[in-house]
């Protein structure tokens, strides 16, 4: 999570730094080649592990035959973005920043499989060594460069500077298994790692799909600008969304063994999972909502007042992600992935159809307004299937958080009338959120320790 945070502040540093229209072309770029990049993968991470472990006396096999068929697939991948990129863009400005950006793709691709093999040995602290090295690159040339010249096109060298150092000090730490690509490559293992790694990799595609959809669909029919203001904006809801990867994290494993072992404990865990959920969306919401405009103005500055609208609409989606990443949890332990991939798919059309639809009519926050109405129709659809799979209603009381909410957003409001300085106004905000549930005995922070003391 300190990662992403390190690379999110890194991107809206630049992109306050370089303006609104180059920041769309290398937005507009990254979905790109990461839409490309899904060639780069299959699932051959995840399938190494899953085969390295089940037989750890051909590890090295494994290895050396996934790293041989990685390579084959970046090659293929870069291949085709050369040839076939620069078609499926109509703005020439992303088209230039294709080569860096594809070559940004290749070392996140290549410093993942060094991550992998790191796991299969469970020597997770090589791989927090190895993301501070490349988060430090990642500042220090990304800082440099755009100081120098505030383009695009320095923001990507900069951000591929510091991840090539990465990727290098990443492979040096897998280094024996890459002088033997040629020694221990097995075809026969190769078929089988992608025979198991596709299916492992279908939700991951379809995460691809849908996260950059918006961007793509939006570079049919906009310009840069455009792009910029929904990259921008959808930078900061992204970063809250990382806090679901970690609540998911936390809480999946309990949900697994309950779902075997007490079913009592398992609504316990999860109605107090979504009732956390909602506690820390609706602050987030509420006050974001009211103090979209000076937000974005502080984050990337002024030329991206026109962000604010985009921001508030992807804000609303909160909710709806925040529920999903639980609801998940419950349909994966039931062992019901099969209904998870059906919903992505879902998701992924309608958002697409409905872009489609919007875009032509309201740009960015056509986009946006598709992602929330998709969002919360997943979400719903979960909730139902949940619900069904338990048991048992999953709606949180909510009365002390809408008391709560509506003490901030008042206080909140005010604030912003007079133009206070937006980061007091946040600190406010928090402070009589927390102070109202404080005396209204919501015990928010017994309800977090809570979800820890369920045993596993």
């Amino acid at each position: 999570m300190g990662g992403r945070l390190i690379r999110a502040l890194i991107v809206i540093y630049g992109a306050r730094k370089i303006g609104a229209a180059e920041y769309g072309a290398f937005s507009y770029a990254l979905s790109l080649a990461a839409v490309f990049g899904i060639l780069a993968d299959l699932g051959l991470d995840a399938a190494m592990i899953k085969e390295a472990s089940a037989h750890p006396e051909k590890s090295h096999q494994y290895f050396s035959t996934a790293l041989a068929v990685k390579i084959f697939l970046i090659i293929s991948t870069v291949l085709l973005v050369i040839v076939a990129g620069p078609s499926f863009s109509n703005l020439e400005s992303a088209n230039i920043l294709l080569p860096i950006v594809i070559t940004i793709l290749v070392l996140d691709t290549l410093r993942e499989f060094g991550f992998a093999i790191n796991r299969s040995h469970q020597k997770m602290e090589k791989e927090a060594l190895v993301n501070i090295i490349t988060n430090i690159g990642i500042v220090v040339f990304g800082v440099w460069l755009i100081t120098i010249s505030g383009t695009a096109w320095n923001l990507a060298i900069g951000y591929a500077l510091g991840t090539a150092i990465g990727s290098f000090v990443g492979f040096y730490v897998i280094r024996q298994y890459v002088f033997g690509i040629f020694k221990d490559f097995r075809l026969s293992l190769a078929l089988d790692l992608i025979k198991i790694g596709w299916p492992l990799a279908f939700a991951g595609i379809l995460g691809t799909l849908m996260i950059n959809t918006d961007t793509l669909l939006l570079g049919l029919w906009k310009t840069e600008l455009e792009i910029g203001f929904y990259s921008a904006a959808q930078r900061p809801v992204s970063t809250l969304y990382g806090l679901l990867g970690i609540l998911a994290a936390v809480t999946f494993p309990i949900v697994a063994n309950l779902v075997k072992t007490d079913k009592e404990r398992l609504r316990a865990l999860l109605s107090k999972t979504i009732h956390f959920s909602f506690l820390v969306a609706a602050p987030l919401v509420v006050g974001g909502l009211i103090v979209a405009e000076p937000l974005m103005i502080f984050l990337f500055g002024s030329s991206y007042a026109s962000a604010a609208l985009i921001f508030q609409i992807l804000l609303l989606s909160l909710f709806a992600n925040f529920a999903t990443v639980t609801l998940t949890n419950v349909l994966v332990a039931y062992s019901r992935q099969r209904w998870v991939l059906v919903l992505s798919v879902v998701g992924l059309i309608g958002n697409a159809i409905l872009d489609i639809v919007f875009i032509p009519i309201w740009s960015g926050a056509g986009s946006a307004f598709s992602t929330f109405l998709i969002q919360t129709l997943v979400a719903i659809l979960l909730w139902r299937e949940s619900t069904l799979l338990i048991g048992y209603s999953l709606i949180p009381p909510l009365k002390k958080v809408i008391m709560a909410s509506a003490a901030m957003a008042i206080g909140v409001f005010i604030l912003a009338i007079f133009q206070a300085n937006v980061l007091l106004i946040v600190v406010v905000g928090a402070a009589l959120y927390l102070l109202v549930l404080y005396f209204e005995d919501e015990g928010i922070f017994e309800e977090f320790r809570a979800l820890t003391r369920i045993p596993s």
